[in-house]
């Protein structure tokens, strides 16, 4: 990245075309950090009709029951900017968030995480302070930074985002996450995949903006 000014685009929810494909799309791809994409990389797939999980983009309301399409819709994966992530109706309890960060770690269903992510996103511009009260900021930072640096492009790029705007909200309380989010986010920028590098940009703008100059730049 060039530098750390500027703001996040507003349409930037907005697919670029060649973003998604249809499920069935043969993975093949390297990212610059090593390893292998297990997708698609300028061109993520949805995940399959076949897998039984919901679609990522099913929010799950506060009070823990999922509003998914049926099982055998093939759907597109779609990146919400924050004004169009769906509010909240109502205010979450715990055992939401906690049913929340439970998805964001299950490594078995990538659509599940992809949706949890953005559950973080909806807690983080509609009702920030409940991560704050419930202790539970640092182990959602924590988990999305992992995402974040996931080889799944479209895991990888939801949870840029996420970090983006967590700093973006909450910003010098994430100072203690810096030493953590930046190294990924920097990684990130600087991968051959634009798909991936282009966001990790927008979301060391948001870091460079919200953080601590102290933390940014240590002596």
């Amino acid at each position: 990245p060039r530098c750390c000014t500027g703001r996040r685009p507003a349409a930037r929810g907005v697919p670029r075309p060649g973003v998604s494909l249809r499920a069935g799309t043969a993975p093949s791809t390297s990212s610059a950090g090593g390893g292998e994409y297990t997708d698609g990389s300028s061109a993520p797939p949805s995940p399959s009709a076949g897998a039984g999980g919901p679609h990522p983009n099913a929010m799950s309301s506060p009070s823990g029951s999922s509003r998914n399409p049926p099982r055998n819709r093939l759907d597109e994966v779609h990146y919400l900017a924050a004004e169009e992530l769906p509010a909240l109706a109502q205010a979450p309890s715990d055992r939401w968030v906690n049913d929340v960060l439970k998805r964001l770690g299950n490594t078995e269903e990538w659509s599940e995480q992809f949706g949890a992510i953005d559950d973080i996103r909806r807690l983080t511009r509609y009702a920030a302070n409940v991560l704050v009260q419930g202790g539970q900021l640092r182990k959602a930072v924590s988990l999305i930074n992992a995402l974040a640096d996931s080889l799944r492009s479209q895991l990888a790029k939801n949870g840029l985002r996420c970090i983006g705007e967590m700093y973006a909200a909450f910003g010098k309380r994430m100072d203690l996450e810096i030493e953590h989010s930046l190294p990924i986010i920097i990684r990130r920028a600087a991968d051959t995949n634009s798909f991936i590098a282009e966001e990790a940009e927008l979301s060391l703008k948001e870091v460079c903006k919200s953080a601590s100059d102290a933390k940014l730049l240590p002596s």
